[in-house]
């Protein structure tokens, strides 16, 4: 059950997640941290009243999860993959893990139901969100990600992973073409623009 919150969650910057030169969420760390709140879990009553906001979004409330990435962050990686591919994506998804050694330290799962238009995040599916700690072998995890995005038509949420190659964009974002032309065609000296933009 879930119940409406007005309150705000707390923040962390690139100020406060300075507070910790080392990330302590990482290889076997963020094993035992799954391990204990699965415990945690399966020992709470069968039904958990809590507000909607924090059912949707478990961490968003908890700036020490951020903190414990360090001073190097959180690498994070979202998206939308059809139906039909979610169960051969998950599986690709547990065996790139296992053999590229990335420090996965939460993965969540939604559905999601919407139209794809442009460069906008909707689409049916399933959402699929991935935290890791930021490291070598988590660069090399993401670059074999987006391959398996493009080959499940899977729909990467540009705003949650700036990293994601233009030509990885251009071939999972149908509408890429046509937001492009519209954004030459709205401001052509291209006075406004951002770096996702670019």
């Amino acid at each position: 059950r879930t119940r409406t919150s007005t309150m705000s969650p707390a923040l962390c910057d690139a100020t406060t997640r300075r507070s910790l030169p080392l990330a302590l969420l990482r290889g076997s760390t963020s094993r035992l941290l799954t391990r204990g709140f699965r415990a945690a879990e399966r020992w709470k009553s069968t039904t958990v009243c809590m507000p909607l906001f924090d059912a949707m979004f478990p961490f968003a409330r908890r700036s020490e999860y951020f903190l414990l990435f360090g001073r190097r962050g959180l690498a994070e990686a979202q998206v939308i993959v059809p139906d039909a591919e979610i169960e051969g994506f998950l599986g690709e998804i547990e065996r790139l893990l296992r053999r590229m050694g990335a420090s996965s330290v939460m993965i969540s799962i939604k559905l999601f139901r919407g139209e794809r238009r442009l460069l906008s995040f909707e689409g049916d599916g399933v959402c699929v969100t991935i935290d890791f700690a930021r490291s070598a072998a988590t660069a090399r995890f993401l670059g074999a990600f987006d391959e398996l995005c493009v080959a499940s038509r899977a729909l990467p949420n540009l705003i949650k992973d700036s990293r994601i190659p233009r030509d990885t964009v251009r071939r999972c974002y149908p509408g890429y073409e046509e937001f492009r032309d519209r954004v030459r065609s709205h401001d052509p000296e291209r006075r406004f623009r951002s770096e996702l933009s670019e």
